[in-house]
């Protein structure tokens, strides 16, 4: 895992997953999260339903310059 990105690994940083490999309660979830936590202890695993595609769209309008 990469944590490079991070300046200060203490820091509260929520973090979002999405996928089908990644749902609640999977076992890559779980592993992935331990990984997390002991990689960057400030980081919080949001457990709020995320729209991959609602979020690429999101991103897609931001790069355009359309009003989000």
């Amino acid at each position: 895992m990469h944590v490079g990105a991070f300046t200060d690994e203490r820091a509260a940083i929520p973090v979002a997953l999405a996928g089908g490999l990644l749902s609640r309660g999977s076992l890559v979830r779980k592993r992935l999260e331990q990984r997390l936590k002991s990689a960057v202890p400030g980081a919080t695993v949001k457990n709020d339903d995320v729209d991959a595609a609602r979020g690429a769209v999101r991103r897609a309008r931001r790069l355009l310059g359309v009003e989000v």
